[in-house]
């Protein structure tokens, strides 16, 4: 399936952050599936998204539910210049329908882990249906999969999963990805 599409599409930010299976701390440019630049707050951020080594699973994937036409694209970026490779990780997740339009039936996601998953981290907000952005220059899901386009959503800080975000701390974070994909069927 081809998907070529040039949308901006507001959806609601849900969804629950997968981080990816690393074995060791180092990430160097060679383990690059694809690159992240982006915006945080007044911050440049530079991160690349990882190919599957060893017991790491790639960190761009998409999973094709088929019979529902719909798909979903997950990227995980990551700093290869961060003290671990758990820290400083921004994680895009972008429901489709077949079409190439961002679904309603699921909620798209935007999160920043500055120190990973133990410390407080930045999300976007599933009660603002206007805080997740992405537009698409071309999306490919069959053959060699591939993602590119830009995202823009407001992320507010949550001290832990299961808390609520403080809407008094929230920052934009805005940028663009283009990176190869991995079907989750595959792994």
């Amino acid at each position: 399936m081809t998907l070529s599409v040039n949308i901006v599409r507001n959806v609601t930010a849900i969804g629950v952050l997968t981080f990816s299976l690393c074995a060791q701390a180092g990430i160097s440019e060679k383990d690059a599936l694809g690159t992240l630049t982006a915006t945080i707050g007044d911050m440049q951020y530079e991160g690349i998204t990882l190919t599957a080594k060893g017991e790491r699973s790639a960190s761009a994937s998409y999973m094709d539910f088929g019979v529902t036409n719909m798909a979903i694209v997950k990227l995980q970026s990551h700093d290869p210049d961060a003290d671990s490779v758990m820290h400083n990780v921004v994680t895009l997740e972008m429901p489709l329908s077949h079409s190439g339009t961002l679904s309603s039936h699921f909620g798209a996601d935007v999160s920043y882990w500055p120190e990973g998953m133990g410390k407080p981290f930045y999300v976007s907000d599933e009660k603002d249906t206007s805080a997740v952005k992405f537009e698409f220059e071309s999306i490919e899901l069959e053959g060699n999969a591939h993602a590119r386009g830009s995202f823009e959503a407001e992320v507010c800080r949550k001290d832990g999963m299961f808390a609520e975000a403080d809407r008094s701390d929230c920052m934009i974070i805005k940028g663009y990805f283009d990176t190869g994909l991995v079907s989750e069927a595959a792994l």
